[in-house]
């Protein structure tokens, strides 16, 4: 599986789980319990997909400072 494609069946995954919106996640919205599931998604899609940080900015629309601050955030180590 592509790591996009990978990306997106997280995101599903995630925003199911916190009843939001992949739109949401993916969205400019600052609003705790989506912050929350971004940063859920961000720190699998780098722990399972081992995409580099501007990559998996890409696919959240967000910058690899937002993927950094994400994982530092969850305290995962960078790769």
């Amino acid at each position: 599986m592509s790591v996009k494609a990978e990306c997106q069946k997280i995101k599903r995954q995630v925003a199911r789980k916190y009843m939001v919106t992949i739109a949401e996640i993916e969205g400019p919205s600052r609003r705790e319990e989506i912050v929350d599931a971004r940063h859920e998604a961000i720190c699998r899609c780098s722990k399972e997909t081992k995409a580099n940080l501007t990559t998996i900015g890409r696919f959240f629309n967000r910058t690899h400072g937002t993927v950094i601050h994400a994982l530092r955030r969850n305290g995962k180590d960078l790769h």
